[in-house]
């Protein structure tokens, strides 16, 4: 989905060439029908309102302050969309709470026949002097919705306390600074039979009073996505936390980014929480085709060595991409008898490293002992095998935006470049 830079070409000088274009372009109604509030000049009520007129009864995308901060929309513009929230297809916004309250007040149904896109682009919402806070708006039924991008809780309820989502493909929760009721969320993701893509990003979490039953009652009843294959996580987990994703199931996952299901939480019993991790490696090792699980933060080394002791021994067949942490490279590395690996991924395509402080070679020693260099891969055609033939695989390495701790590192990563350049990639 794209932005315009311009809801109109000027259409006061288009009008202006001649009467022909005139005539056509203010008997068109789809050229009249997106509607941008992105800066001061477009505070222009008159001019919003000859666009709600000329575009008659066609779908309205609307898009309010997508770019930079401005000044509070003022409330008679807010009101004229309102009066057409009927008719909108797209809204894109970064609205406040107090105009997201005058779109679609609180108490009422609205009915949105033809949304298919509701996409908050910036967390204006959030209030850190108020974490806690709520935006009161009332329920909006939208049964063609296809994505729904949201950085608040009660924007996505809006939309539950309507009829099932049953289009929804695209659910988004992004900087969310209210932890969700478990119940909420179990009964919003209900609602989305058909969801592909589940993302949520620096999310606060569930509440602990609800998951204290929800864990007590475990096993739960689980909640099956059939058409979901991406799923990526970026929320502060603890142990409940994770029990409570164990309650989902998605049969056909694909790419699951879960960059702290290892790494810091509410507790510190990372006994726990391998074990949870290792759950969800198990039951998807058959589906996964791109994985990542680099975490922002520090895993300590047992736990580390505790969960490649465990990885090495599950088999991922489908699996072509993979980012992991720097300590669990190592198992991308033949056992010490060089005729076997400690990880098999058969179909491994990419390993990547990104954002991590190399401080040894070991992504230098996958490289030689794993990969295939240029002068190898022109000799590859001899009938007779080498005992590399069972060690080395067609995969490439990527370092990507990566600090070395010192000069011989970086050296021999130079120096890779240069007889790898095929599979070996280096950016800074």
């Amino acid at each position: 989905m794209s932005i315009p830079e311009h809801a109109h070409p000027k259409p006061r000088h288009i009008m202006a060439v001649c009467k022909r274009w005139n005539a056509i372009y203010t008997r068109t109604p789809a050229l009249w029908s997106c509607i941008l509030v992105g800066g001061l000049a477009d505070f222009d009520e008159e001019f919003i309102q000859e666009q709600l007129e000329r575009s008659e009864n066609h779908p309205l995308d609307v898009f309010l302050r997508p770019w930079i901060p401005l000044p509070s929309i003022p409330n008679r513009i807010l009101r004229l969309l309102h009066a057409h929230v009927s008719r909108i297809r797209i809204f894109v916004s970064a609205c406040t709470d107090r105009e997201y309250e005058i779109l679609f007040p609180v108490g009422q149904s609205w009915e949105l026949p033809l949304l298919q896109v509701f996409a908050v682009i910036d967390d204006t919402t959030a209030n850190e002097t108020e974490p806690e806070h709520r935006i009161h708006v009332g329920q909006i039924v939208a049964p063609k919705l296809v994505n729904l991008s949201v950085g608040h809780p009660d924007l996505a309820f809006a939309f539950l306390m309507g009829t099932p989502l049953q289009s929804l493909l695209y659910l988004q929760i992004v900087n969310a600074t209210i932890p969700m009721l478990c119940s909420h969320f179990l009964s919003l993701i209900r609602s989305c039979p058909k969801l592909r893509c589940l993302y949520l990003n620096n999310w606060f979490g569930l509440r602990q009073d609800s998951l204290a039953e929800l864990v007590s009652s475990w096993p739960l009843e689980r909640v099956v996505l059939p058409d979901l294959t991406f799923l990526s996580v970026w929320i502060r987990l603890d142990n409940d936390s994770l029990y409570f994703f164990r309650s989902f199931y998605f049969p056909r996952l694909q790419c699951f980014n879960f960059k702290e299901i290892l790494g810091p939480g509410g507790t510190n019993n990372f006994k726990s929480r391998v074990q949870h991790a290792w759950h969800f490696f198990r039951e998807y090792s058959r589906t996964i085709e791109n994985l990542d699980l680099n975490p922002y933060h520090y895993i300590p080394g047992n736990v580390t060595k505790t969960f490649v002791e465990r990885l090495v021994n599950l088999t991922i067949l489908g699996i072509t991409r993979i980012q992991l942490p720097e300590g669990f490279l190592r198992m991308f590395l033949p056992n010490e008898d060089k005729k076997s690996n400690r990880w098999i991924c058969p179909n491994l395509e990419l390993l990547m490293c990104r954002y991590m402080d190399i401080d040894d070679d070991v992504v230098c020693q996958i490289v030689k002992q794993r990969c295939w260099s240029d002068e190898e891969s022109d000799s590859r055609g001899s009938s007779n095998k080498s005992e590399d033939d069972y060690v080395k695989n067609d995969f490439g390495v990527q370092i990507l935006w990566c600090s070395y701790s010192n000069d011989s590192i970086y050296g021999e990563v130079i120096k890779l470049l240069g007889t790898h350049s095929n599979v070996f990639l280096v950016k800074v």
